[in-house]
């Protein structure tokens, strides 16, 4: 069956999505700002393939695949070279962790369910981006389980405002036969969660990758409190944060302000909402922390 796209929000606003609404100006004004500024060398970042979309987009579901990719592209040799020079920026290489910890834990999140004898493993993917990572883990569950087509369901749910992510998601989705159904929403709306639990009931899964370095506090915590909501007994959140890094000045400098949530903080945050860690892994130098959260037992929460 192919991936469908089911449109709960037909009319996203740009301010919410958190990368772009926390940027100030947009490409032309900061080109400007660059120029009065004397920070005439800026220019030469977009000679780069990666350079220019983090000037135009921010951390796009597109440039953000570009940096999993890990394949430098530019306006000839100096563009390449300085294409490869952002792309091995510690907070770069810390998304490829953080990629590399996704798909193996959200791999292990999985087939935890699968062996639990649940008839159906709902996992959901917010935002789902390009799908890369589902993608990813969905080829390596089908050489160990047989029937994971039959019992595995997945959702991936994004903003999509520029109305571009989830066309490109129900491309790659479909050349890999992933069982998957794109949902066009917004995360922080309650009704989207309501939405969810009349198609499934509980969740299995949920993957909460690159949302929560644009969240304030509240709306991290009321999140959270909604994945436990929405979760059955002893389900999984994998979630990520990062640290302010010595590469965070480069970044707002290019507009892009992201919400720097404390390792302390996170736990506080997580407690409070009903979820454990049950594993946690370093990502990068030290320039963030990737997740695995297990809901408790509704006794115990």
């Amino acid at each position: 069956m192919d991936p469908v796209i089911v449109r709960l929000e037909k009319a996203p606003r740009a301010e919410w999505a958190k990368h772009r609404s926390r940027a100030k100006m947009d490409l032309r004004c900061l080109l400007h700002s660059w120029l009065l500024t004397g920070k005439w060398y800026y220019f030469f970042l977009l000679l780069s393939e990666t350079g220019r979309l983090l000037a135009r987009e921010k951390y796009s579901a597109f440039a953000i695949d570009r940096v999993y990719a890990n394949d430098p592209a530019g306006f000839g040799w100096l563009g390449r070279r300085l294409d490869r020079y952002l792309l091995d920026l510690p907070v770069h290489r810390a998304v490829r962790d953080r990629f590399a910890f996704v798909t193996r834990n959200l791999t292990t999140a999985i087939e935890s369910q699968l062996d639990s004898g649940l008839a159906t493993v709902s996992v959901v993917s917010v935002p789902c981006g390009l799908v890369r990572d589902l993608c990813t883990v969905y080829a390596s569950l089908r050489l160990r389980h047989a029937d994971v087509g039959q019992r595995l369901k997945f959702y991936g749910l994004d903003l999509d405002f520029e109305g571009r992510v989830l066309d490109e998601a129900q491309r790659r989705a479909q050349a890999a036969d992933v069982p998957i159904q794109l949902v066009q929403s917004n995360a922080l709306d309650e009704s989207t969660w309501w939405w969810l639990h009349e198609q499934e009931g509980s969740l299995s899964v949920v993957n909460c990758i690159g949302l929560t370095p644009w969240l304030s506090p509240e709306e991290l915590k009321s999140l959270l409190r909604r994945f436990a909501q929405s979760l059955c007994d002893g389900g999984y959140v994998l979630l990520d944060r990062f640290n302010r890094g010595r590469h965070s000045r480069l970044g707002e400098e290019a507009q892009i302000h992201a919400c720097y949530h404390t390792n302390e903080n996170c736990r506080d945050y997580i407690r409070g909402s009903g979820l454990a860690v049950q594993s946690c892994e370093m990502l990068g130098d030290g320039e963030g922390m990737g997740y695995l959260l297990r809901k408790l037992p509704t006794a115990c929460a």
